[in-house]
């Protein structure tokens, strides 16, 4: 896209972590945020955060699981500045327990919100993206659970999964327009999205066996250690993704990638000794 200079931005999941490390480096970059959440306070804390930076934001409440509320955000963001020109579908939450016992409310829930509320923002943006001609990217954010996964967090890594898939045919379906496409798959950022693995969708505390908690603990706290990426650092290789249209986006994901490498070595394995037989 060359330079962001005046385009506009709209970030779902944006009051906290990786999306408002996003609005910060794209306000910074001088272009125009919408900022979009499901929580009205944080979310007006972080449009007067950015504001107070001279970044020229507004903020949208939505959830990214209604269709009409993705269109709404859409449709206010092209009557607050005419166009837009990235979309990051980046809200997440990331219900814990074993995938037996977790309620059919909390797949539901990561289900709704990780995947749909991608999909959501693809058929929203992506036609008038399309319609404008203008150069436009599509960053979906996904995880490294959506190329391999931890223990208990299965209804988000089945979403996270269907995030990259999904990312990879948009790309293809896009080839040759003027609309890019990234996926992010983030190892350790410090966000608040382990702190959903404490809650219910209905926002109430989770309860959990007691030999999970330690677990839980563990997840959680790997987003807050010294070696977790901060996310305006990931904000920065967005921005570097969008204007060299970078498929592939990774960052702090270096000590998960020989997992990758081992599930790809197996699939080897199991396709040769198929074909031995």
């Amino acid at each position: 896209m060359g330079s962001l200079e005046s385009k506009v931005a709209a970030v779902t999941g944006a009051a906290s972590g990786i999306g408002l490390g996003m609005a910060r480096e794209f306000g910074h970059q001088g272009m125009r945020v919408v900022l979009s959440d499901v929580s009205e306070e944080a979310l007006n804390n972080a449009v007067t955060e950015l504001q107070s930076d001279g970044i020229e934001c507004f903020g949208q409440i939505a959830d990214v699981r209604s269709a009409a509320a993705v269109e709404a955000l859409a449709q206010a963001a092209v009557d607050a500045y005419g166009q837009v020109h990235v979309i990051c579908n980046n809200a997440g939450v990331v219900p814990f327990g074993r995938q037996w016992e977790l309620s059919e409310q909390d797949w539901a829930w990561a289900i709704d919100v990780c995947l749909w509320g991608v999909i959501n923002g693809v058929r929203a943006f992506v036609p008038r993206m399309l319609a404008s001609a203008e150069p436009c990217h599509v960053v979906n954010t996904a995880s490294m659970g959506g190329l391999l996964s931890a223990p208990f967090i299965g209804p988000y890594a089945a979403a996270k999964h269907g995030v990259v898939g999904l990312s990879k045919s948009l790309r293809v379906e896009l080839g040759g327009t003027n609309v890019g496409v990234t996926v992010v798959c983030p190892g350790h950022v410090r966000t608040n999205l382990a702190r959903t693995m404490r809650q219910q969708p209905d926002g109430q505390p989770r309860v959990v066996s007691t030999d999970l908690d330690d677990f839980r603990n563990f997840l959680e706290t790997g987003e807050q250690d010294e070696n977790a990426m901060d996310p305006g650092d990931v904000g920065k290789l967005v921005v570097h993704a969008i204007k060299s249209n970078q498929f592939w986006l990774l960052p702090n994901a270096a000590p998960q990638l020989p997992m990758v490498e081992q599930d790809f070595e197996e699939m080897r394995a199991s396709s040769s000794s198929l074909a031995a037989e």
